[in-house]
Protein backbone atom coordinates (compact mmCIF):
# COMPACT_ATOMS: atom_id res chain seq x y z
CA UNK A 1 0.00 0.00 0.00
CA UNK A 2 2.62 2.30 0.59
CA UNK A 3 4.12 1.52 -2.38
CA UNK A 4 1.45 2.26 -4.29
CA UNK A 5 0.75 5.84 -2.35
CA UNK A 6 4.34 6.41 -3.17
CA UNK A 7 4.28 5.88 -6.64
CA UNK A 8 1.42 7.83 -7.24
CA UNK A 9 2.81 10.67 -5.36
CA UNK A 10 5.66 10.21 -7.71
CA UNK A 11 3.96 10.27 -10.62
CA UNK A 12 2.07 13.54 -9.49
CA UNK A 13 5.20 14.88 -8.57
CA UNK A 14 6.61 13.93 -12.27
CA UNK A 15 3.02 15.77 -13.74
CA UNK A 16 3.78 18.89 -11.67
CA UNK A 17 6.88 19.21 -12.95
CA UNK A 18 6.17 18.56 -16.38
CA UNK A 19 3.13 21.45 -16.28
CA UNK A 20 5.96 24.05 -15.04
CA UNK A 21 8.60 23.38 -16.91
CA UNK A 22 6.29 23.19 -19.69
CA UNK A 23 4.97 26.99 -18.93
CA UNK A 24 8.38 28.44 -18.44
CA UNK A 25 9.86 27.18 -21.66
CA UNK A 26 6.30 28.76 -23.43
CA UNK A 27 6.82 32.17 -21.58
CA UNK A 28 10.32 32.01 -23.17
CA UNK A 29 9.61 31.27 -26.27
CA UNK A 30 6.74 34.20 -26.31
CA UNK A 31 10.05 36.46 -25.30
CA UNK A 32 11.44 35.24 -28.53
CA UNK A 33 9.05 35.62 -30.42
CA UNK A 34 8.33 39.42 -29.52
CA UNK A 35 12.67 39.93 -29.49
CA UNK A 36 12.00 38.88 -33.48
CA UNK A 37 8.88 40.62 -33.95
CA UNK A 38 10.39 43.43 -32.83
CA UNK A 39 13.52 43.12 -34.79
CA UNK A 40 11.62 42.73 -37.94
CA UNK A 41 9.30 46.10 -36.80
CA UNK A 42 12.82 48.29 -37.06
CA UNK A 43 14.10 46.59 -40.19
CA UNK A 44 10.95 47.92 -41.52
CA UNK A 45 11.12 52.02 -40.22
CA UNK A 46 14.92 51.39 -42.10
CA UNK A 47 13.46 50.17 -45.12
CA UNK A 48 9.90 52.43 -44.90
CA UNK A 49 12.62 55.87 -45.70
CA UNK A 50 13.86 56.67 -48.89
CA UNK A 51 16.86 53.99 -50.05
CA UNK A 52 19.98 55.80 -50.25
CA UNK A 53 21.61 56.11 -53.53
CA UNK A 54 25.07 57.43 -54.55
CA UNK A 55 22.93 60.47 -56.52
CA UNK A 56 21.14 60.98 -52.96
CA UNK A 57 25.08 61.63 -51.00
CA UNK A 58 25.92 63.66 -54.17
CA UNK A 59 22.92 66.66 -54.01
CA UNK A 60 23.73 66.35 -49.93
CA UNK A 61 27.04 67.48 -50.30
CA UNK A 62 26.15 69.89 -52.81
CA UNK A 63 23.52 71.43 -50.55
CA UNK A 64 26.30 72.35 -48.27
CA UNK A 65 27.65 75.28 -50.83
CA UNK A 66 24.12 77.09 -50.49
CA UNK A 67 23.96 77.65 -46.72
CA UNK A 68 24.73 81.19 -47.28
CA UNK A 69 21.49 81.68 -49.41
CA UNK A 70 18.88 83.31 -46.95
CA UNK A 71 15.99 81.14 -48.58
CA UNK A 72 17.57 78.24 -48.46
CA UNK A 73 18.55 78.47 -45.01
CA UNK A 74 14.65 79.56 -44.23
CA UNK A 75 13.78 76.22 -46.08
CA UNK A 76 16.10 73.86 -43.69
CA UNK A 77 14.61 75.50 -40.58
CA UNK A 78 11.70 74.74 -41.40
CA UNK A 79 12.42 70.96 -43.32
CA UNK A 80 10.02 68.19 -41.82
CA UNK A 81 9.36 64.77 -43.39
CA UNK A 82 6.21 63.15 -43.20
CA UNK A 83 5.58 59.54 -44.10
CA UNK A 84 2.50 57.24 -44.05
CA UNK A 85 1.88 53.45 -45.03
CA UNK A 86 -0.81 51.27 -45.03
CA UNK A 87 0.22 47.36 -45.49
CA UNK A 88 -0.93 43.58 -46.02
CA UNK A 89 0.94 40.78 -45.52
CA UNK A 90 0.65 37.01 -44.95
CA UNK A 91 3.12 35.71 -42.45
CA UNK A 92 3.37 31.93 -42.65
CA UNK A 93 4.60 30.59 -39.69
CA UNK A 94 2.63 33.37 -36.81
CA UNK A 95 4.20 32.18 -33.03
CA UNK A 96 7.34 30.85 -34.58
CA UNK A 97 7.06 27.46 -33.43
CA UNK A 98 7.72 23.69 -35.22
CA UNK A 99 4.07 23.04 -35.64
CA UNK A 100 2.87 26.14 -38.46
CA UNK A 101 0.30 28.26 -38.31
CA UNK A 102 -0.01 30.96 -41.21
CA UNK A 103 -2.38 34.49 -40.25
CA UNK A 104 -2.84 37.56 -42.68
CA UNK A 105 -2.47 40.93 -41.04
CA UNK A 106 -2.66 44.74 -41.48
CA UNK A 107 0.12 47.03 -40.95
CA UNK A 108 -0.43 51.08 -40.32
CA UNK A 109 3.52 52.91 -40.42
CA UNK A 110 3.19 56.43 -39.77
CA UNK A 111 6.06 59.08 -38.70
CA UNK A 112 6.42 62.75 -38.45
CA UNK A 113 10.19 64.55 -37.98
CA UNK A 114 11.24 68.03 -37.98
CA UNK A 115 14.64 68.21 -39.40
CA UNK A 116 16.13 71.34 -39.27
CA UNK A 117 19.90 72.66 -39.93
CA UNK A 118 20.85 75.86 -38.07
CA UNK A 119 24.13 75.77 -39.33
CA UNK A 120 26.90 73.81 -41.06
CA UNK A 121 27.60 71.92 -38.31
CA UNK A 122 24.75 71.70 -36.26
CA UNK A 123 20.94 70.47 -36.86
CA UNK A 124 17.90 68.30 -35.35
CA UNK A 125 16.03 65.18 -36.17
CA UNK A 126 12.89 64.94 -33.59
CA UNK A 127 9.64 63.67 -33.75
CA UNK A 128 7.93 60.48 -33.61
CA UNK A 129 6.61 56.88 -35.14
CA UNK A 130 4.03 54.72 -35.21
CA UNK A 131 2.95 51.37 -36.14
CA UNK A 132 0.01 49.41 -35.94
CA UNK A 133 0.05 45.45 -36.42
CA UNK A 134 -3.39 43.39 -36.39
CA UNK A 135 -3.52 40.01 -37.60
CA UNK A 136 -6.86 38.73 -38.37
CA UNK A 137 -7.24 35.55 -36.50
CA UNK A 138 -4.44 35.46 -34.03
CA UNK A 139 -5.22 38.41 -32.43
CA UNK A 140 -2.86 37.96 -29.31
CA UNK A 141 -0.39 38.42 -31.67
CA UNK A 142 -1.58 42.27 -32.76
CA UNK A 143 0.21 45.09 -31.26
CA UNK A 144 0.61 49.05 -31.30
CA UNK A 145 4.14 50.38 -31.20
CA UNK A 146 5.56 54.10 -31.03
CA UNK A 147 8.31 56.03 -29.68
CA UNK A 148 9.28 59.87 -29.56
CA UNK A 149 12.74 60.27 -30.44
CA UNK A 150 15.10 63.46 -30.44
CA UNK A 151 18.60 63.98 -32.12
CA UNK A 152 21.31 66.45 -32.58
CA UNK A 153 23.26 66.18 -35.59
CA UNK A 154 26.95 67.17 -35.61
CA UNK A 155 28.63 68.12 -38.43
CA UNK A 156 32.41 69.61 -37.54
CA UNK A 157 34.30 70.05 -40.10
CA UNK A 158 33.30 72.27 -43.34
CA UNK A 159 33.57 69.63 -45.81
CA UNK A 160 30.41 68.17 -44.65
CA UNK A 161 31.62 64.39 -44.95
CA UNK A 162 31.91 63.45 -41.41
CA UNK A 163 28.35 63.56 -39.32
CA UNK A 164 27.77 62.61 -36.05
CA UNK A 165 24.37 61.73 -34.18
CA UNK A 166 23.32 61.49 -30.58
CA UNK A 167 20.10 61.28 -29.23
CA UNK A 168 17.47 59.07 -27.20
CA UNK A 169 14.11 57.60 -28.10
CA UNK A 170 11.52 56.05 -25.73
CA UNK A 171 9.42 53.10 -27.28
CA UNK A 172 5.93 51.73 -26.20
CA UNK A 173 5.18 48.20 -27.16
CA UNK A 174 1.25 47.63 -26.33
CA UNK A 175 -0.48 44.44 -26.57
CA UNK A 176 -4.00 44.19 -25.79
CA UNK A 177 -4.21 40.79 -25.45
CA UNK A 178 -1.10 39.67 -24.48
CA UNK A 179 -0.21 42.18 -21.62
CA UNK A 180 2.97 40.15 -20.04
CA UNK A 181 4.63 41.05 -23.01
CA UNK A 182 3.86 44.78 -23.35
CA UNK A 183 6.57 46.97 -22.55
CA UNK A 184 8.55 50.49 -22.28
CA UNK A 185 11.93 50.79 -23.39
CA UNK A 186 14.19 54.39 -23.28
CA UNK A 187 17.36 54.25 -25.21
CA UNK A 188 20.65 56.72 -26.00
CA UNK A 189 22.87 56.52 -29.00
CA UNK A 190 25.82 57.60 -30.78
CA UNK A 191 26.12 57.19 -34.30
CA UNK A 192 28.76 58.68 -36.91
CA UNK A 193 29.13 58.32 -40.67
CA UNK A 194 31.81 59.32 -42.83
CA UNK A 195 31.75 59.86 -46.83
CA UNK A 196 34.29 59.26 -48.73
CA UNK A 197 34.38 60.65 -51.85
CA UNK A 198 31.22 59.45 -53.94
CA UNK A 199 31.57 55.99 -53.99
CA UNK A 200 32.14 55.31 -50.23
CA UNK A 201 30.91 55.35 -47.14
CA UNK A 202 31.41 53.50 -43.44
CA UNK A 203 30.03 54.49 -40.40
CA UNK A 204 28.40 52.86 -37.12
CA UNK A 205 27.50 53.32 -33.46
CA UNK A 206 26.70 52.79 -29.74
CA UNK A 207 22.92 52.11 -28.17
CA UNK A 208 22.40 51.75 -24.38
CA UNK A 209 18.70 50.70 -23.95
CA UNK A 210 16.28 49.69 -21.09
CA UNK A 211 13.20 47.66 -20.93
CA UNK A 212 10.38 47.66 -18.26
CA UNK A 213 7.42 45.26 -18.58
CA UNK A 214 4.15 46.25 -17.80
CA UNK A 215 2.95 43.07 -15.96
CA UNK A 216 5.53 40.59 -16.51
CA UNK A 217 7.20 40.28 -13.32
CA UNK A 218 10.74 38.78 -12.82
CA UNK A 219 12.11 35.16 -11.27
CA UNK A 220 14.24 34.45 -8.31
CA UNK A 221 16.22 30.99 -8.66
CA UNK A 222 13.93 29.03 -7.26
CA UNK A 223 11.60 30.12 -10.49
CA UNK A 224 8.86 31.86 -8.08
CA UNK A 225 7.75 35.00 -9.66
CA UNK A 226 8.18 38.37 -7.51
CA UNK A 227 5.21 39.90 -6.74
CA UNK A 228 6.48 43.99 -6.60
CA UNK A 229 9.31 43.31 -8.97
CA UNK A 230 8.52 43.30 -12.87
CA UNK A 231 11.22 41.90 -15.32
CA UNK A 232 13.38 44.28 -16.38
CA UNK A 233 16.33 44.29 -19.02
CA UNK A 234 19.55 45.95 -20.16
CA UNK A 235 20.99 45.61 -23.61
CA UNK A 236 24.37 47.36 -24.97
CA UNK A 237 24.21 47.25 -28.95
CA UNK A 238 27.24 47.91 -31.36
CA UNK A 239 27.12 48.12 -34.91
CA UNK A 240 28.79 48.87 -37.99
CA UNK A 241 28.40 49.44 -42.20
CA UNK A 242 30.37 49.98 -45.04
CA UNK A 243 28.69 51.24 -48.36
CA UNK A 244 30.18 51.05 -52.61
CA UNK A 245 28.42 52.35 -55.05
CA UNK A 246 28.74 51.31 -58.36
CA UNK A 247 26.86 53.42 -60.64
CA UNK A 248 23.38 52.23 -59.98
CA UNK A 249 24.44 49.46 -57.52
CA UNK A 250 24.58 49.79 -54.05
CA UNK A 251 26.61 46.97 -51.62
CA UNK A 252 26.66 47.68 -48.26
CA UNK A 253 28.33 45.11 -45.79
CA UNK A 254 26.68 45.72 -42.01
CA UNK A 255 27.05 44.12 -38.99
CA UNK A 256 25.50 44.02 -35.37
CA UNK A 257 26.20 43.05 -31.95
CA UNK A 258 24.43 43.09 -28.36
CA UNK A 259 24.29 41.61 -25.13
CA UNK A 260 21.21 41.69 -23.33
CA UNK A 261 20.88 41.20 -19.35
CA UNK A 262 17.71 41.00 -17.17
CA UNK A 263 16.91 40.91 -13.38
CA UNK A 264 14.50 37.30 -14.01
CA UNK A 265 17.21 35.17 -12.42
CA UNK A 266 15.59 31.62 -13.02
CA UNK A 267 18.51 30.17 -15.11
CA UNK A 268 19.24 33.52 -16.54
CA UNK A 269 16.51 32.80 -19.43
CA UNK A 270 16.86 36.74 -20.74
CA UNK A 271 21.17 36.65 -20.80
CA UNK A 272 22.42 36.19 -23.81
CA UNK A 273 24.50 37.81 -26.11
CA UNK A 274 24.08 37.95 -30.18
CA UNK A 275 26.05 38.95 -33.51
CA UNK A 276 24.37 39.51 -36.77
CA UNK A 277 26.57 39.52 -40.13
CA UNK A 278 24.45 41.19 -42.79
CA UNK A 279 24.82 41.92 -46.84
CA UNK A 280 22.20 44.17 -49.09
CA UNK A 281 22.80 44.45 -52.43
CA UNK A 282 20.48 46.61 -54.52
CA UNK A 283 20.03 48.69 -58.04
CA UNK A 284 18.09 50.95 -58.88
CA UNK A 285 15.97 50.63 -62.66
CA UNK A 286 14.70 52.59 -65.18
CA UNK A 287 13.71 56.59 -65.73
CA UNK A 288 14.41 58.78 -62.62
CA UNK A 289 15.56 55.37 -61.07
CA UNK A 290 11.83 54.13 -60.26
CA UNK A 291 11.96 50.84 -59.91
CA UNK A 292 14.75 49.55 -56.52
CA UNK A 293 15.84 46.33 -55.94
CA UNK A 294 17.50 45.05 -53.17
CA UNK A 295 18.38 41.61 -51.95
CA UNK A 296 19.75 41.02 -47.68
CA UNK A 297 21.01 37.89 -46.68
CA UNK A 298 21.89 37.89 -42.99
CA UNK A 299 23.10 34.97 -40.43
CA UNK A 300 22.49 35.83 -36.53
CA UNK A 301 24.29 33.90 -33.44
CA UNK A 302 22.56 34.07 -30.10
CA UNK A 303 24.25 32.41 -27.43
CA UNK A 304 22.46 31.94 -23.88
CA UNK A 305 24.52 32.21 -21.30
CA UNK A 306 22.20 29.92 -18.96
CA UNK A 307 19.63 28.85 -20.60
CA UNK A 308 19.30 25.04 -20.87
CA UNK A 309 18.67 23.16 -24.11
CA UNK A 310 18.84 19.26 -22.50
CA UNK A 311 22.23 19.39 -21.34
CA UNK A 312 24.06 22.13 -21.96
CA UNK A 313 23.37 25.61 -22.82
CA UNK A 314 21.07 26.84 -25.55
CA UNK A 315 22.07 29.06 -28.91
CA UNK A 316 20.23 29.63 -31.59
CA UNK A 317 21.29 30.11 -35.43
CA UNK A 318 18.97 32.41 -37.67
CA UNK A 319 19.49 32.71 -41.38
CA UNK A 320 17.09 35.52 -43.13
CA UNK A 321 16.72 36.30 -46.77
CA UNK A 322 14.96 38.90 -47.77
CA UNK A 323 13.84 40.59 -51.14
CA UNK A 324 12.35 44.17 -51.41
CA UNK A 325 11.03 46.16 -54.35
CA UNK A 326 9.95 49.62 -54.46
CA UNK A 327 8.35 51.70 -57.15
CA UNK A 328 7.91 55.14 -57.29
CA UNK A 329 4.70 56.60 -58.84
CA UNK A 330 3.67 60.07 -58.67
CA UNK A 331 4.72 61.84 -56.07
CA UNK A 332 4.28 61.23 -52.84
CA UNK A 333 2.91 57.58 -53.57
CA UNK A 334 5.08 54.34 -54.04
CA UNK A 335 4.56 50.85 -53.82
CA UNK A 336 6.48 48.17 -51.79
CA UNK A 337 6.67 44.27 -51.96
CA UNK A 338 9.09 42.36 -49.77
CA UNK A 339 9.39 38.29 -48.92
CA UNK A 340 11.04 37.17 -46.64
CA UNK A 341 12.47 33.69 -45.45
CA UNK A 342 13.64 32.89 -42.24
CA UNK A 343 14.88 29.80 -40.55
CA UNK A 344 16.40 29.12 -37.00
CA UNK A 345 18.23 26.05 -36.11
CA UNK A 346 18.87 25.46 -32.69
CA UNK A 347 19.86 22.93 -29.94
CA UNK A 348 16.78 22.83 -28.37
CA UNK A 349 14.29 20.66 -30.69
CA UNK A 350 11.24 22.26 -29.92
CA UNK A 351 12.00 25.56 -31.22
CA UNK A 352 13.27 25.17 -34.70
CA UNK A 353 10.99 26.82 -36.90
CA UNK A 354 10.55 28.38 -40.35
CA UNK A 355 8.90 31.46 -41.53
CA UNK A 356 7.64 33.21 -44.70
CA UNK A 357 6.13 36.50 -44.73
CA UNK A 358 5.14 38.39 -47.84
CA UNK A 359 3.89 41.91 -48.06
CA UNK A 360 2.75 44.40 -50.06
CA UNK A 361 2.02 48.26 -49.22
CA UNK A 362 1.34 51.85 -50.52
CA UNK A 363 3.68 54.86 -49.06
CA UNK A 364 3.05 58.67 -48.75
CA UNK A 365 5.94 60.65 -48.58
CA UNK A 366 6.06 64.54 -47.63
Amino acid sequence: MRFKKNRYLLLLLSAITFVLTSSILYAAETEDVVEQRQSIREERREELKRPERAQDIIEMLKERALLRVKEKRRQRLLKTRLSASVIYGFEGNVTQASDTKGDHYQEEDFSMYWQPTFNKYLGLDTGYWLVNQSYFEQTDSSSLDHAFNFTVKLTPFENGKLKFSLGGEFEQLWYPLSKESSYTSPKHFLKFTHYIGKKWNYGGGYEYSEKAYDAKMARNQEKAASTDIVREDTRHTVDFFVTRYLGKWTLKVKGKAYVNFSNDHYQDYYDFESWRPSLSIARSFLEDDKLYVSFSPSYERKNYHERKAVDNTRYDDVYTYKTSIYYTLKKPWSLNFSNTYKKQDTNLDTSRYKNITNTIGLTADF
